[in-house]
Order: C-alpha cells, then structure tokens, then sequence
C-alpha cells in the first residue's frame, strides 16, 4: 500500500513537470543555444525532483517522531525514527528512488526539443502530451477506487467478525486468572466472590474459551476407533454460565465431581465426525470416561478456524488439572467496585492475584481481531492519502486545461454555451476516465479481496454495492473539484477571455 502511494504521488510529480514544461521549455532551450549542455539541464531537472521528495521526507520524519508517543501505545513497541536508524536509511532510499524516478521522465522530454522550434512553438497542448497525462491521472484513478473498495470489504469483515454469534455469552462477563493455589479451592473463592451484590455468577475452565490454540489435545478410543479432539477441563456450571445449548443427552451434575472417572460432553462436529453418542463411554483420560451429552457448535477459535472436534471435560474426585481463569457474570453496579473486589478476594488466597488482569470477555476476544481492526484502519487511511493526492492531481490538471482552454469557453460563450454546459464538459472527460478506471479496478480488487478473505472460515460476501460506492465517493470528490474549479472561468465575461 505504501508502494502505490508513493507511486500516484510520483505520477502527480511527473504530471506537474509536464504541465510546466510549456512555461519552461523556452528557457531551457534557450540555455542549450548558448551553450548549456542537454546533460546539465537534465541533471539540474532531476536534482530539483530530489530536493523536493528530500524535503518532503525530512517533513514526514518530523510528524512520525511527533506522533511516535502515540503510535508506540497502540503497537506496543518502540515507534520513534531516532530509534530505529535502519528505518531511516531504508525511509532516505525509498525517497531518493522515487524522486529520481518521477524526475527522470519529465527531465527528458522536456530537453528533447529541438532549440530553435522550442523557441517559437507550444508543446504543452500536444496530443502526445494529453494522452500521457490522462493514462497518468487514470493510475491514480485506478489506486485510489481499488483502496477504497478494499477499506470498505476490510471493514465490513472486521464488523462481521466481531458480531458474528460465537455460540456462547460474551456480554458482562470479566475475566481473570488465579495461581494454582487459589484454583484448589475454587468453592471458597466464587463464594467469597458471590458475596458482592454484582456478580451474578462465577465459573472456571484451564484456559480461555477463545484463543488461537486451544489448551489442550486429547487422543481417545471411542469405539475401537482413534479420534483427536480439543479438550476444554471446565467447572460443572461452565455450560450453563455461557448460555451453551444442549443438543442431545444432558448438562453436567454436581455429582460428576464426585465419581472416579472423568464427564465428556462433546460438540456437534465431534458428534458427527466421531459418531459421539451420549450415554456412552471414551477411553480418554481415564478408560472408562463417560460422555454425558452433546452441545451445540460453538467458534472456540478465531474465526480464521472452521470449527474442529472439541470437547468440555469435568473432572471427578481425581481431578489433576488446575482450573486458573475465572470468568464473573457481572448484572450492572460500580464496576471498579466490582474489580477492586476480585482483586481483594484474589488476594486473600494468594497475595499473586492483586497483579492479575481483568478484562472483559468480549474486549478479550475482540484483541483476537486486533490485526484485521489495525489493517482495516491502515487500509482507510491509505485510501485518504490516496484520494487526496488524486485529488490534488485533477486540480493541477484542471488549472493546466483551464490554461490553455480560456479562449474556447469565452468563444464557446459567445456561440451561446451556458456556463453549466461548460463545467459539463470539462467534467465529461474525467468522467469517461473514472468510468474506465472502475471497470479495469473492480475485477483486480474483487480478486484481491476475495484472496484476502480465504484466509477466514467465516467470511462476508463481496457485494456490488462495495465498488458503487468506490466509484460514487471518486466520481462526487472529482466532479466537485472540477466545478468549483471552472466555475470561476466559466463566469468570465467572454471578452476577456478572448
């Protein structure tokens, strides 16, 4: 993306040169009769292209080291230039490059007429230099329709992701880890926890529910067949809690804690990968481990995952594993009051609770997408700068018409022409273009896109309305440019113009 930024700013560069070339062209050549060398005036051409990207990239270090406070707290690195000098030398590269580059082609056409002609003649109309400057502004048109079609799918699938149903309650659920020493006595500690009149409910599970790898992998036999599953060990009331729906069989008992061997209750895809019956038996943890029911699916993963096999396990009198995150149902009050509680009841079983961190479920699951809402924000930012300098683009270009183009309006004018149907044709041609440029972008974007989005299971579809509404945003910025551009010259009295 910084790569196609740097390019249709390049472009605007070379545009600009090629619009100057009429104001300039004499005075070159001019030089090369007194003796000047063509290889001088090209050099002096390109260095002036250098300085100005230079300068520009000397600005764009002051504002990264100016907001780098900010960009360090959102990264959770270190974002400032001074430290990070490779950043700097690889930034200086990238500068100098693409202001050699953006120089090199106007620098060369601009002292390759011949000086006698150059002297007496106008190339700045030609129709070499009218088709080179409408492929250039068509670039531009191209990049800045394809970023904002690609903003506006990144942020419809981040919006997606964050409100598509997991399959469990997310709301008003906290979450917390405790030291091994708190989680042996789990009693204890939810009633202790209970005690304040907010919390609703407490449970506990080894490991979080959502997480980019589950906690554990099991092994089993089922049937004198091997089947591979993820296991959550949870709290007899963890289902219940999260508001999972049974879908065969039935939830977890008190009294499974009671018995020697260990309760299973599995997913619907284990269900169906594994044929999983309830009231069954598993050779999991222990031989004979019963499998009390069937829970509806649920995304215990990213949604970059398609739902495997998994399985919730509650342990019996034999238990082994630990069960360190709490999860506390919180229904309204002071919510610092709420989490000073859980820090001060952690506290009083292990001093190590103080420290821990408190989040909300839906906040913590919601940093599983920190990448996707960082890049949908990068993406929208960069079809900003992208409009902007498509923008500052037509305007160079409409001013240079406008230049050369004053004679015809005053003569259009006095044939009768209305000022609206002047700013209809200057806007028609950018229009022509626009249109071409949609229909070349919509198929490498909708391409992209659709690449980009088969790195999830669960995905929004590309819908149409995505590029009508890149082409309408392009279409009105640049129609409105160009109005309030000509609207002025349009309004001249003829004979001046004449």
């Amino acid at each position: 993306a910084a790569i196609l930024i740097l390019g249709i700013a390049a472009i605007n560069s070379v545009n600009f040169a090629i619009a100057l070339i009429p104001t300039r062209v004499r005075s070159l050549n001019a030089r090369k009769i007194f003796g000047c060398k063509t290889s001088v005036l090209r050099r002096n051409l390109i260095a002036e292209t250098v300085g100005t990207t230079l300068v520009a990239f000397l600005l764009a270090l002051c504002i990264v080291q100016w907001l780098s406070p900010l960009s360090a707290n959102r990264l959770n690195g270190i974002a400032s230039p001074s430290e990070n000098p490779a950043a700097i030398w690889i930034s200086l590269a990238a500068a100098s490059t693409t202001g050699i580059l953006s120089g090199l082609y106007p620098a060369f056409y601009s002292t390759s007429f011949n000086p006698a002609l150059a002297i007496q003649g106008n190339f700045g109309n030609t129709r070499t230099g009218k088709r080179l400057r409408t492929v250039l502004i068509a670039t531009q048109f191209m990049v800045t329709i394809g970023f904002i079609a690609a903003a506006l799918l990144i942020h419809r699938q981040d919006r997606f992701l964050k409100s598509h149903d997991l399959g469990f309650r997310q709301q008003n659920i906290l979450i917390t880890t405790v030291s091994s020493k708190t989680s042996e006595q789990p009693d204890a500690y939810a009633g202790m926890l209970k005690s304040h009149p907010a919390i609703a409910d407490v449970t506990f599970s080894f490991g979080q529910l959502v997480d980019r790898t589950p906690p554990m992998r099991l092994s089993a036999v089922y049937k004198n067949r091997t089947s591979k599953f993820c296991v959550y060990c949870v709290a007899s009331n963890f289902l219940s809690f999260m508001g999972m729906e049974i879908a065969e069989g039935r939830d977890f008992r008190e009294t499974d804690r009671l018995k020697e061997n260990n309760t299973f209750i599995f997913n619907q895809t284990a269900e169906r990968k594994y044929g999983i019956e309830p009231n069954s038996t598993i050779h999991g943890f222990t031989a004979r481990d019963d499998i009390a029911g069937i829970v509806r699916d649920f995304n215990y993963q990213p949604l970059q995952y398609a739902i495997e096999p998994a399985a919730f396990c509650l342990f019996g009198i034999n238990d082994c594993i630990p069960l360190n995150v709490v999860y506390v149902k919180v229904n309204g009050g002071d919510l610092a009051a709420v989490i000073g509680h859980i820090r001060e009841t952690g506290g009083k079983f292990d001093i190590r609770n103080r420290a821990q961190d408190i989040v909300f479920m839906d906040q913590a699951i919601g940093n599983l997408y920190r990448k996707e809402a960082l890049f949908s924000k990068q993406i929208a930012l960069f079809s900003l700068l992208s409009i902007l300098i498509s923008v500052v683009g037509v305007f160079g270009l409409v001013l240079f018409d406008m230049q050369y183009r004053r004679k015809e309006i005053g003569l259009r004018k006095v044939h009768g022409a209305t000022s609206g149907e002047i700013l209809r044709m200057f806007n028609a041609g950018y229009i022509r273009i626009i249109l071409i440029c949609f229909a070349v972008a919509t198929p490498i974007t909708w391409y992209a896109g659709d690449k980009w989005l088969e790195r999830f299971a669960y995905r929004t579809p590309i819908d149409p309305w995505i590029f009508g509404t890149a082409l309408s945003l392009v279409l009105s910025i640049t129609v409105a440019t160009i109005s309030l551009l000509c609207y002025r010259t349009a309004r001249e009295n003829p004979p001046d113009s004449i």
